[in-house]
């Protein structure tokens, strides 16, 4: 009987051992703290802006029916279609408190992303020996009265003639799940990967922003419609928690109040696709 007793006894020594040991090695992995501050941090405030490109049923319409024919001063003549270009202005939230260690001494934070966005497409119809961007950025660096507002330049060299304006405005709010990879827990870097869902409100969309400011009289019911709707985001981006960059696949599930007659047979819903690189600075803690 005092055999077994002992026996028992080294039995439960051993499992008791076993178990302090395994807990003794988990708390020391527990405990380890990262020497990165953005990693230690809850909350991320970031201001957002960036620019890409569209495509979607609308713009398609825009691009399929709309020419410009421009005859310059000395009789020569050029085409040209509308081009379009996406961009967006906003805030975001993130709130991060979960943390878990990955393989390697790897860190993982995840939480929630809430983010309010302000969404412009705007067109642009240029021709001439230049194109827009080309004779946009020439322009940064002459003289006011070499270039005016439009972009009408030397009629002699026909160099660009522009037309357009704001095709699509809407404001949006979207959240949704935010992962966060710190590659080296001691440096102040993160790898963000997020998808977020929100609605679309406050919109308006102005059908053929190129016709209207080559001179073409237009009845504004025929063009202009209020736009509401949903949007969907996914995106990864790379920074420290004060600035990062990245890109952004977003879809606006727009409806439209009323169908553009101009658009013939749209509808009123409809799709627009944006692909975008965003830049991002804020603060953290």
């Amino acid at each position: 009987m005092c055999k077994k007793f002992i026996q028992v006894l080294q039995v439960l020594l051993c499992f008791f051992l076993f178990i302090t040991s395994a807990f003794s090695e988990t708390e020391s992995v527990e405990h380890i703290e990262p020497k990165s501050p953005y990693y230690a941090s809850i909350l991320n405030f970031q201001l957002i802006g960036g620019a890409g490109f569209a495509w979607g049923e609308i713009i398609d319409k825009e691009y399929d029916s709309f020419k410009l024919d421009y005859t310059w001063d000395d009789g020569y003549s050029e085409s040209s279609r509308p081009d379009h270009t996406y961009w967006l202005a906003g805030l975001h939230c993130d709130f991060t408190p979960f943390r878990i260690k990955g393989e390697e001494g790897r860190f993982y934070s995840w939480g929630i992303r809430g983010m309010i966005l302000a969404n412009f497409i705007s067109q642009d119809t240029s021709v001439g020996d230049k194109d827009f961007w080309e004779e946009f950025f020439i322009s940064l660096f002459e003289d006011e009265d070499e270039t005016d507002d439009s972009y009408e330049v030397d009629e002699a060299e026909r160099e660009v003639v522009s037309y357009g304006g704001l095709l699509l405005r809407y404001k949006s709010w979207m959240a949704g799940p935010v992962i966060k990879l710190f590659p080296d827990r001691n440096q102040n870097f993160a790898l963000e990967f997020y998808a977020l869902y929100g609605k679309i409100f406050d919109g308006v969309l102005t059908a053929f922003p190129s016709v209207r400011d080559y001179g073409t009289e237009f009845n504004e019911k025929d063009y202009v419609t209020k736009v509401r709707g949903d949007q969907f985001m996914i995106g990864a981006s790379a920074g420290n928690g004060r600035i990062s960059l990245g890109l952004a696949y977003t879809i606006s599930r727009l409806k439209l109040d009323n169908e553009p007659v101009v658009y013939n047979g749209l509808g009123t819903e409809t799709d627009i696709h944006t692909f975008t690189f965003c830049m991002t600075g804020g603060f953290y803690f």
